[in-house]
């Protein structure tokens, strides 16, 4: 919750009285639960601003919006721990049954593509993601859902193909020249995913046509990484804006 404040009040927020919202489109990459102590709060701040403003604020499903992974990495027990106990499960459920509508992908003006995980070893066109039903109770229902938002890319620009990956059975790390191809095929010039907490808070792939940003500063109180979110301007130029971590 902290990590969201702090960054509306540093780049703007959405809100039409002091904020900029209908100047711009908010776009929010997943993982909204399971990141700290404050899930509930970030829940209901998401959707109530999702409802004012919903042509200027995009949610985006990540791997944690899901019942059968957030019931045991953290919002159940905060849930429990912190509402009346004759609310607490419904809040969880009802909350997890909104996640099932959530889109996995946004396409900002046809050329810069978001989605929390990636493009694994299965997503091959744009129509595939379209195509994803929802709502959806699992992601691994659907193995196009499984790759765009539990996939990684590989270590680095040399490390070409397709990996297993360690985060379970129809995971997989794509390579470089897998993002270019796609790139290519699907007439867009950059995919933005996040997923993995990087150093600097945002970090480039396969000769800049990926990139993962990760919002959330000294992620877990265990890392001390920084933050990042993107501008990007009507010209589709992309900005990182770092969020500077305190160090812990």
């Amino acid at each position: 919750l902290k990590n969201v404040l702090d960054i509306f009040a540093t780049y703007g927020s959405p809100d039409h009285y002091h904020g900029d919202v209908n100047l711009v489109t908010y776009v929010f990459n997943g993982d909204f639960v399971d990141r700290g102590p404050n899930s509930i709060e970030v829940v209901l701040l998401l959707f109530s601003i999702k409802l004012l403003y919903p042509e200027r604020v995009v949610l985006v499903r990540g791997n944690h919006e899901d019942a059968a992974i957030n019931e045991n990495h953290g919002f159940l027990e905060e849930c429990v721990r912190r509402m009346p106990q004759s609310s607490a499960r419904a809040f969880w459920e009802e909350a997890n049954e909104a996640f099932t509508w959530l889109p996995v992908a946004a396409l900002i003006s046809e050329r810069i593509l978001v989605l929390h995980g990636g493009i694994g070893a299965n997503v091959n066109s744009l129509d595939q993601l379209r195509a994803i039903p929802r709502p959806l109770r699992r992601a691994d229902e659907d193995q196009a859902a499984l790759d765009a938002l539990w996939s990684d890319p590989t270590e680095s620009d040399s490390v070409l193909g397709m990996h297993a990956n360690p985060r379970g059975v129809g995971c997989f790390n794509y390579g470089p020249d897998r993002v270019e191809s796609f790139c290519v095929h699907n007439g867009i010039d950059l995919i933005v995913r996040s997923h993995q907490c990087v150093p600097d808070g945002y970090e480039y792939f396969a000769a800049g046509h990926l990139m993962t940003v990760f919002s959330a500063t000294n992620y877990m109180s265990r890392f001390n990484n920084n933050g990042a979110v993107l501008e990007v301007s009507d010209r589709l130029v992309v900005t990182p804006r770092t969020i500077q971590a305190v160090p812990l």
